[in-house]
């Protein structure tokens, strides 16, 4: 995803008289002047001032700022002051409520960034469909994304088409070995998805972790032990889902698996450790 940075200003060279007598820009002239001298707090006023003069960068930069010194209700109100009309605010403002943990208020402004013309905006909308599978709709926004010359949809778009491929090329090869009632044929099928390199695309998208799972889950049905064993790393990432994980690790463990123990003895291991972190404290 696209993440915002404090971008750098123009140089400038009006004084503190222009911005005190209140010709118009001057304001914002003077505070980028003292921004680039290091002197931000000084600065803040006359960000201010020209944020109230109705400058949408005056209000992305008090954004950002705020942002940056961990003020996030302050950085979301100097967002709000021009979201409606600036696609960098929007942008900001709707990235700020991704990360508190509100994402459909986050994918509307993402909507109404997009039409304000940031391509950002619509990288990362689409991206929020993709984490829900709403894969047409995502491959489309991200194509337009992709064709307006940005380089995150270009790759995001790679990366989703290549792991929904093999995602299709393995259901392909575990419907024929299940037709065939051939366990061993039926786990090879998927083992392309445990390449460590799609890893990072099972932690961006939830919902290709739910597929993945109901192949292995398919092919444990084929009579693979093992697959049970992989079904259940899958389930795993969903820390609710223990008892779940802990329930088909044994089951492979009793048709046979030995390799189950010893994945169910590192996870409990693990478990261990976190417990005994969590009783020291801080």
């Amino acid at each position: 995803m696209h993440e915002q940075t404090f971008a750098e200003v123009p140089v400038a060279g009006d004084e503190l008289a222009a911005a005190q007598a209140g010709r118009p820009g001057a304001a914002r002239t003077y505070a980028e002047s003292l921004t680039r001298r290091g002197q931000l707090d000084q600065a803040l006023p006359w960000w201010e001032k020209a944020a109230g003069e109705g400058d949408a960068q005056a209000a992305r930069t008090l954004a950002i700022v705020h942002r940056d010194r961990w003020d996030f209700a302050e950085a979301e109100r100097w967002y709000r002051t021009a979201a409606d009309r600036d696609g960098g605010c929007a942008f900001g403002l709707a990235t700020l409520l991704a990360e508190a943990g509100d994402p459909a208020a986050a994918e509307e402004w993402y909507a109404r960034g997009a039409e304000l013309g940031s391509v950002e905006c619509l990288t990362n909308g689409a991206l929020l469909r993709a984490g829900r599978g709403e894969w047409d709709e995502a491959s489309a926004l991200l194509d337009e994304a992709a064709e307006s010359g940005d380089r995150t949809a270009a790759h995001a778009r790679h990366g989703i088409r290549t792991i929904r491929y093999e995602l299709e090329k393995c259901a392909t090869a575990l419907a024929e070995a299940e037709r065939n009632g051939d366990p061993e044929a039926a786990y090879d099928a998927l083992r392309e998805l445990k390449d460590p390199e799609h890893r990072h695309m099972f932690d961006a998208y939830p919902r290709l972790v739910a597929e993945a799972e109901a192949l292995f889950a398919r092919a444990a049905a084929a009579g693979s032990a093992v697959a049970l064993v992989d079904q259940a790393v899958f389930v795993a990432r969903d820390p609710r889902r223990w008892p779940e994980v802990r329930a088909l690790a044994e089951r492979g463990h009793e048709l046979g698996y030995s390799g189950a123990a010893y994945v169910l003895g590192v996870w409990w291991e693990a478990a261990a450790l976190t417990a005994a972190s969590a009783s020291i404290g801080p």
